[in-house]
């Protein structure tokens, strides 16, 4: 699993998608909230979202 964060404005019409596929199994959106209920995010990825909201 590889845990890349950006922070930025997100258009509201915006949609993740991968662009290698062969790279990339899918991308997620998620808030710092969303991620921290995940069942699915190991705890650094919230911890990552934490410090990018943070900056």
């Amino acid at each position: 699993m590889v845990d890349v964060v950006f922070r930025g404005p997100v258009p509201p019409d915006a949609r993740p998608f991968a662009a290698s596929p062969q790279e990339v199994a899918g991308p997620v959106r998620l808030t710092v909230a969303e991620a921290e209920t995940d069942p699915r995010c190991p705890p650094w990825v919230p911890d990552s979202l934490r410090r990018a909201a943070s900056i």
